[in-house]
């Protein structure tokens, strides 16, 4: 007899936590989700720890920057942020963005093995 009632909770309990699972039109819980593709200078996985954390906020933004590609691909809920405050947040933490150029102080607070070669970036936002 609790063979059978387990047989039937078991499968019920599945049902129940699976229904709570998050919705796939909103990709990391984020509502109102416009993705986006972006170039962000840097070099190793510890810029991209840091590039993500910085871009990144719960129910607003999420960022996964890929460190071969030096892109970024950036989701966030349209009705909270933009995308020029989330590059702005990247690059207030060291790194340049296709909009926004890290102030030097910034840059040269990066761990050596995050210092990639700037080139030609845009200019640094005031702030």
């Amino acid at each position: 007899m609790k063979t059978m009632k387990l047989l039937f909770i078991l499968p019920l309990f599945l049902l129940v936590s699976s229904s709570s699972a998050q919705d796939p039109a909103q990709p990391n819980g984020i509502e109102n989700a416009i993705t986006v593709t972006v170039r962000i200078n840097g070099d190793c996985d510890m810029c991209k720890t840091r590039i993500d954390k910085a871009g990144s906020v719960k129910g607003e933004a999420a960022v996964d920057w890929d460190t071969d590609a030096k892109t970024a691909r950036v989701t966030y809920d349209s009705t909270r942020t933009d995308l020029d405050a989330i590059l702005q947040r990247v690059a207030d933490a060291g790194y340049d963005t296709e909009r926004f150029r890290a102030t030097d102080p910034a840059y040269r607070a990066l761990p050596g093995c995050c210092q990639y070669d700037r080139g030609v970036s845009p200019e640094p936002s005031a702030k």
